[in-house]
């Protein structure tokens, strides 16, 4: 009976010997490959990620200032507009106040029609 046992503890070492060797072997290398590998994918990932918020950043600047440019060139038409400019002195003489301010929202209607961003 002691030799079954003894058997036993023999094969059960001997099984616990070959899982050892086999993850020190084949599981132990794969895991530090896979972890460098990760370390490598998610620093690519992290660079890519900056340099594409950096590219819609710069884009989105390009564009707000060319809106902004834009819009500036309107107003400074508006104020330089001499039927406006006439409609303002008229109101302020207080002759044909609704003519005047119809005759100024319509030349607002269309400036603001001139320009794709307003």
């Amino acid at each position: 009976m002691q030799r079954k046992s003894e058997g036993r503890e023999c094969k059960l070492r001997w099984t616990e010997q070959m899982i050892l060797i086999i993850i020190a072997v084949i599981i132990l290398p794969l895991m530090i490959v896979i972890g460098v590998l990760w370390n490598s994918m998610s620093q690519t990932f992290e660079e890519q990620a900056e340099t594409l918020v950096e590219y819609k950043l710069k884009e989105s600047t390009e564009f707000l200032e060319h809106r902004i440019d834009s819009i500036y060139s309107i107003m400074y038409q508006m104020i330089t507009d001499q039927s406006i400019r006439s409609s303002c002195w008229a109101m302020a003489r207080q002759s044909n106040v609704a003519q005047e301010k119809s005759r100024m929202h319509q030349r607002f209607i269309e400036f603001v029609s001139q320009s794709d961003y307003l």
